[in-house]
């Protein structure tokens, strides 16, 4: 394994996994109805909370680094009474008789909700993005609020949670209700005067992110038009100083759009200008810790999603083909040109007028890698789903000349279209194979790495090519080597990428990739990794 599967115990402290009989967590009855910290709590006085996870005036000074000795050392430590401890158990019982009292709590529990936070600051922070350090405005907008803001404090809470499942199965209630409560949260506080804007968007956008991780077909879509709306609003009204923070929350949700895109369409939305297409060049290209210099091509491959998702929606819903249909299937094989077009003239960014990521693990050229990747994914949609636009462009695979489209050499068969769409979706995988995967942008991948495994096809000649005589045959049979070590390439990936971020849609994802595989060797036709996906019913955000 290339990187080290998550260890929650190290991680929180405890010096040996923790067994049923030592670790019990409340068994909590989702009948039970749920309140959070009481709104007397949030005056004008700033509450904080203390290192014990309850929520505490300004009075009282506090420091905002998370001391997690208590944790280390147990022994300097007595056991407190669970009703006046956790924030966590006052949010499930306030105001209800603690019939949970009779339990022997141990020590870490006393202080879960502080360990969960630190958790998300020290660890989850780093899974989720692709670089982390000081300048990574998800970090600072965390570090600087999750004291003072309850959505955000139960949303860092459910993640860590979530993110901890795997190794302690009880913490998955945990997760789930504090979810709910951080969603109770948003829908009850006024956005306009509630909260510090910048923590409620933070929180909005991750729990909306995040809802695949707890339920892998819950992709949230309700929410992304509002999200939407609301950046656009805060966009509008906010000063010079302030554009930073609203570029980072204008690209997290160009991000989700791209995610949603390819499986629901996100384009209309009447009551709002959108955050989607095409934008002014800027001379200097910002990293976003979600997408790093990948910011521009994640809104074509956005505008890519909604068209593919446009057509497949028409296609599957015609039965007798109407003179309609027929000006609808132009439209779109117009805008596909358009979009060809837009992935073709794309110039990258200078990486060398971009200031470092300052995170070791993940370089510039690493981004630029994802950054051309993700490219190469919205030619191989627009090729496979609008196979014209590539016997416009035909000429026999040279990967010098991916990017220049020249007049065609010849008509291709369909056996030309599907080689020359293979040799594509493999130098794409080429550009990952040069990312270790200690790469923090191991966590933006996985849509590329699905959506050219449908591409990973062997040719009807390749098996019976291994053994023939002449050159020419005996280099097509190389193929199938090269597509197996393709397969075997993603497959690890994603199975080391299933060990550090134990979530029940990364499984998900890998077994979509299986399922496409054995759709291609059984000689099915036309296999497209977003049918697949659709009749397996394995839909998630892949990201």
């Amino acid at each position: 394994m290339p990187f080290p599967a998550l260890n929650a115990s190290d991680f929180l402290g405890l010096g040996e996994e923790p067994s049923a009989s030592n670790w019990p967590f409340p068994i909590l009855d989702p009948s039970d109805a749920m309140t959070i910290p009481d709104d007397t709590a949030f005056t004008d006085g700033s509450p904080s909370l203390d290192k014990t996870g309850q929520w505490q005036d300004q009075g009282t000074e506090t420091n905002h680094s998370i001391d997690m000795s208590w944790l280390r050392d147990e022994g300097q430590q007595s056991c407190t009474d669970l009703n006046t401890t956790p924030l966590l158990a006052e949010s499930y019982n306030n105001g209800a008789p603690d019939h949970h009292s009779s339990l022997t709590i141990p020590q870490q529990l006393n202080n879960l909700p502080t360990a969960l936070s630190d958790f998300f600051i020290r660890e989850v922070i780093p899974l989720y993005c692709a670089w982390d350090s000081q300048s990574n405005l998800m970090r600072v907008v965390a570090e600087s609020s999750w004291q003072s803001s309850k959505v955000l404090y139960h949303t860092m809470q459910s993640m860590s949670a979530a993110c901890l499942t795997s190794v302690f199965p009880e913490l998955s209630t945990t997760a789930i209700q504090e979810r709910l409560i951080a969603l109770q949260c948003l829908d009850e506080d006024d956005p306009n005067t509630a909260e510090y804007v910048e923590a409620r968007l933070l929180a909005t956008v991750l729990l909306c992110h995040t809802a695949s991780w707890h339920d892998p077909g819950n992709l949230a879509k309700e929410r992304y038009h509002l999200t939407q709306r609301r950046v656009l609003e805060w966009s509008s009204t906010s000063g010079t100083q302030s554009k930073p923070m609203v570029k980072f929350f204008q690209t997290a949700v160009d991000y989700w759009g791209m995610l949603l895109s390819f499986f629901t369409d996100v384009s209309g939305d009447p009551d709002s200008d959108t955050l989607i297409g095409p934008s002014e060049p800027s001379n200097q290209s910002v990293l976003h810790p979600f997408v790093g210099m990948a910011g521009e091509t994640v809104k074509t491959l956005t505008d890519v999603g909604n068209l593919v998702s446009q057509y497949r929606s028409r296609a599957s819903s015609i039965r007798f083909i109407t003179e309609e249909d027929m000006t609808f299937f132009k439209m779109k094989i117009r805008e596909a040109r358009c979009l060809e077009k837009r992935l073709l003239a794309y110039t990258p960014a200078d990486t060398s007028k971009i200031q470092d990521t300052g995170d070791p693990r993940t370089t510039l050229a690493h981004l630029a890698k994802i950054d051309e990747a993700y490219r190469c994914v919205g030619l191989l949609q627009i090729y496979r789903v609008f196979s014209d636009l590539l016997a416009e462009r035909y000429n026999p695979w040279d990967a010098n000349h991916i990017y220049s489209a020249r007049p065609p050499s010849k008509v291709p068969s369909k056996a030309e279209k599907d080689y020359w769409l293979t040799s594509l979706a493999l130098y794409t995988l080429e550009l990952l194979r040069d990312i270790p995967f200690e790469s923090r942008s191991r966590c933006i991948q996985p849509l590329i790495l699905v959506a050219i495994s449908s591409e990973l096809r062997r040719m009807p000649q390749d098996v019976t090519s291994l053994g023939a005589a002449d050159e020419d045959s005996r280099y097509m049979g190389q193929s199938i080597i090269e597509l197996a070590q393709a397969r075997n390439f993603v497959k690890s990936r994603l199975s080391a990428y299933a060990d550090v971020l134990p979530l029940r849609k990364v499984s998900n994802i890998l077994e979509l990739v299986t399922s496409i595989w054995s759709a291609l060797d059984e000689g099915e036709s036309d296999v497209y990794w977003l049918d697949i996906c659709t009749r397996k019913q394995l839909n998630t955000l892949i990201g």
